[in-house]
Formats: structure tokens, sequence, C-alpha cells
């Protein structure tokens, strides 16, 4: 027996040594490399630009990790569980854990130091976002929101799994054995012999060919050294190959490749669903998922539940919250006026008892809405994936359309009430020069007036401008009701700006009479009538402005138009929508494994071919490659295994045939289910354009109304008409930005659902509307 070593053991130890496999990072940096130039790949063959794939957070995230991925320390642990890794039915826990390190946060504890565009609270603790506006809601959603990371890990996921399907059909380090392994024992006798035993030592490789051929190559060692007893060495080798070949069941590519397949497919169908989901996820940002009142329902007939595990409340119902703040608002600031002002006239006490109660009402009626709203708030915020006791206000630009009456009108009429206040506490005989003093700040008063006129008359060249377009939109009767309701207001307003000439003279001359001398004490009384007929002369001229000023800007309010035909909507959803586009493939997938598991109902027939080349027995050999053929043999033939006991396969391909068929059907009711949503939306959004018309013109009547009771109503009755006019009017804005709402929301759920929303890199749909936020944030 030869003594020498054999020459090829440093093989041994460099198996015995690749044993601990590559680092951590190793591999997870080889699955992204492989699993993100399969998402570009696949981006680009489903047509779908996807701008982010990386699944790490941004570092400015609340998501982000700042710890090693691969080793990551200890999180925060419940105290009562945290006893079982120290000591686990009474045996000594793992030093491991406390090797790790700890860290005693979950979020990243750098994320509101990064919040982009956030300012500080008063102590500088706490990031405030304010005048957030719905650009920055988006952005701020597609770093920090949990349902949008998990979407993404979802792409990836896929990928992941492609990436091993892949790797079944190339040249793999696995023999007919296993993997490369090895053996080193140190074995004594005693009284006999010591040796050392390498072995069994393996190195193989094995690949499946796409015809379901399975060929598998290995070289297999053992050696022995024998330091004491009969010293020496012995080795013995063997190479084994292995080649079978599918005849009947298990062969075709159709059955070899279809877990390949159908990984390639899942992987399109994930960016498809990815794609689709940043569509949901843009709407329901602005909308929060809401469907328009005229859909509510058939809610339960959508066949595609919105993705999201979060409060879903959206940027639009938000703003709707605030508008109806500020009208119920308005509302209480006006009937506190009004009930100073008819005490003052002496009103008798049921018309004033009307008033406070609505006016008790309304205050409740306020402050209910403002925990309503700041609740929505927080479930805004974590939404977005912030925290909800966050600092954060709302940009309400948007609302400027319904910004009905001007704050400049607004801020005159009050400072017109709060001159009334004072007048009528003025004492009586009073200061010399009281009344002077009182004409001059009415004289500036008349001026602010004056300016919030103009504002008044620039509406009504606005409503002159676009008045062709809009009439073009309306039948004839349409025409002759918005004609006659534009051409009221016009002469109205013609009115109203004489009557204020003519009371700003009056106020000069007041001025004029009383400049350098003193009202005696016997005429103050009328000389205090005269300045309160002069102010009230001038709040009516403002109030009835703020009428025209409210029906000019209802007719303002644009919406989008949607110039599409109902089939041709249907037959766009058909051809574009991506999630059809996979129920689509979903069919295909069905058919397929019906021929997969038809297979199965085969007998089994391989061709094998098979053999060893070896060296003589270890206890006589000593050289590792003395491979000689009369120590080898070699086998090649058929193997059949009979079709005999086949219940289990024969009731699998039946179930199989029966699910391709529950597929075309469910494909057949999904096109149904998305004719109607369509159809509905399409219908909706018509139904909601005419309920916007009447909405504005409620708004206008109930303009009319509040002006009708201010100066036409008794002073008997005045109480009771105020109050319902306040009503009537208060009722019909918060309807009018409700209908601009749903109408908003039925467009983008329309857009969405028919396949041709296009979302940018910014997460926002590629819309005129939408784009023109984008600029103004710019």
């Amino acid at each position: 027996m030869d003594t020498h070593p054999p020459l090829y053991w440093p093989i041994a130890l460099v198996a015995l040594l690749a044993v601990s496999g590559c680092s951590r990072t190793h591999y997870r940096e080889a699955a992204d490399d492989q699993v993100y130039d399969i998402l570009t790949e696949k981006t680009d063959t489903a047509g779908q630009d996807v701008p982010r794939l990386d699944i790490t957070p941004d570092p400015s995230s609340r998501l982000f990790d700042p710890t090693d991925p691969d080793c990551p320390p200890l999180p925060p642990d419940d105290p009562t569980a945290q006893q079982y890794m120290d000591c686990v039915y009474g045996m000594r826990g793992s030093n491991r854990w406390s090797q790790l390190g700890e860290v005693d946060y979950y979020e990243n504890p750098a994320w509101a130091e990064l919040l982009d565009g956030a300012d500080r609270s008063s102590d500088g603790s706490e990031p405030v976002i304010s005048d957030l506006t719905l650009v920055d809601a988006v952005e701020l959603s597609l770093v920090h929101s949990r349902d949008y990371q998990t979407q993404l890990e979802n792409l990836y996921l896929a990928a992941l799994n492609l990436t091993y399907e892949r790797y079944r059909f190339d040249l793999r380090p696995t023999g007919i054995l296993g993997e490369p392994s090895t053996e080193l024992f140190h074995e004594h006798q005693p009284d006999d012999s010591t040796g050392l035993a390498l072995g069994p030592t393996t190195l193989g490789m094995s690949r499946l060919l796409p015809t379901g051929a399975q060929f598998a190559a290995e070289l297999a060692n053992n050696t022995l050294w024998l330091f004491s007893g009969p010293s020496g060495s012995g080795t013995a080798t063997t190479v084994a190959y292995s080649l079978v070949q599918p005849l009947l069941g298990g062969a075709g590519r159709e059955v070899v490749l279809e877990d390949l397949t159908q990984a390639e497919r899942n992987v399109v169908y994930a960016v498809r669903d990815f794609a689709r989901f940043r569509k949901q996820f843009f709407v329901n940002t602005i909308t929060g998922g809401q469907v328009a009142g005229l859909q509510r329902f058939l809610r339960g007939f959508e066949f595609l539940a919105d993705a999201g595990e979060t409060p879903s409340v959206g940027f639009f119902p938000l703003l709707l919250r605030v508008q109806q703040l500020r009208n119920v608002a308005t509302i209480v600031r006006t009937l506190e006026f009004l009930v100073e002002e008819m005490r003052a006239h002496g009103a008798s006490p049921l018309d004033i008892a009307r008033l406070e109660s609505s006016l008790a009402y309304y205050r409740s009626s306020l402050s209910g809405s403002m925990r309503r709203f700041e609740d929505r708030m927080d479930q805004y915020k974590v939404q977005l994936g912030l925290p909800p006791d966050m600092e954060m206000s709302l940009d309400d630009s948007l609302l400027e359309p319904f910004q009905f009456v001007d704050p400049a009108l607004v801020d005159v009429e009050d400072r017109l009430r709060m001159f009334g206040r004072d007048l009528r506490q003025l004492q009586i005989p009073g200061e010399p020069g009281q009344f002077l003093a009182l004409l001059v700040t009415l004289g500036q008063l008349s001026g602010l007036s004056a300016e919030a006129l103009t504002l008044v008359a620039s509406d009504l060249r606005q409503l002159d401008a676009i008045l062709p377009d809009r009439l073009a939109r309306f039948d004839d009767e349409g025409k002759r009701q918005l004609s006659e309701l534009i051409d009221q207001e016009r002469i109205g307003f013609a009115e109203v700006r004489a009557s204020f000439e003519t009371t700003v003279g009056r106020l000069k001359s007041a001025q004029d009479q009383l400049a350098g001398q003193e009202v005696a004490a016997d005429a103050q009384q009328d000389a205090a009538d005269a300045v309160e007929r002069l102010r009230s002369d001038l709040l009516a001229a403002i109030r009835r402005a703020s009428v025209t000023q409210i029906i000019v800007r209802a007719e303002l309010i644009p919406i989008e138009p949607v110039e599409l035909a109902m089939n041709d909507a249907v037959q766009i959803a058909l051809t574009a929508r991506l999630d059809m586009m996979n129920r689509r493939g979903s069919v295909m997938d069905a058919r397929r494994r019906l021929e997969v598991v038809a297979d199965a109902l085969e007998g089994t027939l391989d061709l094998v071919a098979e053999g060893q080349i070896n060296t003589p027995a270890l206890e006589t050999n000593g050289k590792p490659f003395g491979l000689r053929a009369r120590d080898s043999q070699f086998r090649v033939g058929l193997r059949f295994t009979t079709p005999l006991d086949r219940r289990a396969e024969r009731n699998d391909f039946r179930a199989s045939q029966i699910d391709y068929q529950r597929a075309r059907r469910g494909y057949v009711a999904a096109e149904d289910m998305l004719r109607i949503e369509v159809r509905q939306n399409v219908r909706t959004l018509e139904e909601l354009s005419h309920a916007f018309v009447q909405a504005r013109r409620r708004v206008q009547f109930s303009a009319r109304e509040l002006d009708l009771a201010e100066t036409q109503a008794g002073i008997s009755q005045r109480g009771l008409s105020l109050t319902t006019a306040l009503r009537g009017l208060n009722r019909a804005q918060d309807q009018l930005i409700e209908d601009w709402l749903d109408y908003e929301t039925t467009r983008l759920n329309l857009f969405r659902d028919i396949g041709t929303m296009e979302i940018d890199t910014n997460g926002f749909w590629d819309d005129p509307f939408y784009r023109k936020m984008i600029e103004q944030d710019d």
C-alpha cells in the first residue's frame, strides 16, 4: 500500500472550508442583482414604467432601517417573553442574543430630521407640516406608506421565486448524492490501529434539460491514513454518472417547463399588478378610495378590492370637511350679529329665541364637525405613513373656487357690523368730535367697500368670458334660465353700485357739514340715527353684492369635461386594463395546468443510462486516479412503472378540468363586471354633471332667498326667515362641493378602470388638471 498521501487532498480541504458557505451580504446582494435584472426585463416586456424597483426604503423614510441589514441588532422585546430567550425549560439560553446588540426603536430614528418640507414645533422637538398640498401628500406617501412598500416587496418576491425556477435549468453543483460534501474523522481501535479517514468526499454537478432529461455526474473518494498498526494509506475513487430521459409521464416540454413558464408569467402579472396598484394608490391618496354617492349601491360588486390595510381617507374628503367647517363658522358668525341687531331693533322675543336656538345648534355642530375633522386628519396622516400625533395642516387653495364670498367682502361686512355694535353702545351726549370721528371711520369703511365691490365686478367679467361656452352646453330652456339669472344679477349689481355711490355721496356731505363744528347735545341722537342709516345702507350694499358674488362664483366653478362614449370606454377597458390582461393570462394558466395534470395519468417509461468508473478497493489501492474498467460498471435500459394506481391522479385531472371551466366563466364574469363598472361610471359621470348644474342653481337661489329674507321679511318674521334661508344656503353650498368631489372621484375612477390613467415618476396622473397642480407646486 502506498504510504504517500494522495495529491488531491487539497481539493477535499477546499470542500471542507466551503461548508460555511458565502457571507449573508453576498447572498443578499446576489439575490438583489438577479431580481432587479429580472424586474427591469419584465417591466420592459410588460410595457410598464415602474420608477422604483429597489425595495430598500429611502433613508428619509420612517420605514428605513439604518442598521446592518444582514445582521440587525435585536429590536425592543416584550419583557415577559424576553425571559424565554434567557432561560427556556430550565436550560440557559444562547449567548448569541447578547452578542447581537440592541436598539430601542422600530422606525427610523432619523426620519423626523430628514422629513422633506417640514418645519419644527415651537420647542424644536417635533416636525410640523404646514399647508400640505396634494402634491406633497403624494410625495410623502411614496416615501412613507407601508402599503406602497408592501406592494413593492410583493413584486420583488415574485421575481425572487423566478430566480430559483431559472436556476433549476442551470448547471448546478449537485451530484447524484447531493451537494459537494466530505467527512474527516480520527479513527482509533484500542491495541490495534489509529488513523485519519477522509470521506466520502463528493464533487458533482447536475442539469435538468427542457426535455425532462436529468443528467448528473459525481466524483466520490474515500481516503484513509493509518498512523499505527499496519501504517500506510488507501484511497478509492468513483466517477458516477446518470442520465434519465422520461418517455411517457414527466416527458415533454409542456410538463418540464411548466413551473418556469408560470414563474415567468407571474412576474409579468406582478409588474402589472404593481402598475395597477400605483393608479389605485394615487386615487386613494386623493379620494380615500371613495366612490360617488350614486355608485355606492353597486360597491359590493367590485371584483378588484382596494389595496391597503391602513385607513383610507383622501385629500379631497378632508377639503370637503374644511369647507363645511367654514360654512358652519360663517353661519355662526352671521347669527351672532343678527341676534345683536334684532335685539337692538326691538324684535320680538320669539324671533330672537328662534335665532338663538339656531345659533346654539350651529355652535354645537361646529364643535362636532371640528372633532370629526381632527379624527380624519389623524387617519390621513397614518394613510400617508406618518404618525397621527404629528402636527399638520392642509393647503386649501383647491377650495378657492368654492369661496363663494371673497374674504374682502366678509371683512368689510364684519367691520360694518362691529361698527354698528360700537354705535349702539355710544354714550349720548358724548365727547366732542365723536360724530366726525365716526363719519371718518365710516368713510374708511366705504373705501374698503368700494374695493370689495370691484372684486364682484371682476367676477362678473370672468363670467362674461366663459358664458358663451357655458351656454353652448345647455338646451334652449337651460340657456334661457341661465341668461335670465345672469342678466338679473348684472342689473341688480348695477343698482347696488348706484345705491352705494349715493350713500358715499351722503357720507361725504355729512362729513363736510360736521367739519369744524360740534353736534349739539339735543341733536346727537338724530346724528347717531343718521350715521346708523349710512352704516345700514353700506352694509346692505355689501350684503347684496355678496349675493351677486355667490351667484356668479357658483357659475364660475369648473368641472373637467369628459368626452367619452360609453361603448368606447368599455372597449378601451377590455383591452387596456392591466388586471384584465392578467385575468386572460390566468385562464391560459388553468388550461396549461390541465395538460400537466393529465400527464400524471400516464405510466412512467424512462430511458436510463448510468454507470460508475472505479479504482480498486480502498484496502488495495493508493492511486486516487487509478480508474480501471474491470472495476467499473455500466447500465443502459428502460424503467417502467404501470399506471394502475391512478385514483388520486384521476381526481386531480377531473378537478383541473373543472378549474379550467371555472377560470373561463370567471373571466367572462370579470368582463361583465368590468362593463358594469365602466358603464356605471360613465352614467354616473353624466348624472353628476347634471346634478352639479342643479347644485349650482340651488346655491344661487338659496343666496337670493337669503337676500329676500334680509330685505323683505317683516320684523316679526325675520328671525324665522333668516334661519331658514341660512340653513338652506349652508346645505346648498355643502351639496355643491360634494357633487364636485363626487364628479372628480368618478372621473378618476373611470380613467383608472378603463386603464388609460398613466402615472408618472412623481406618482401623479398625467392629466391637465393634476399637471397644473405640479406646476403650481414647483
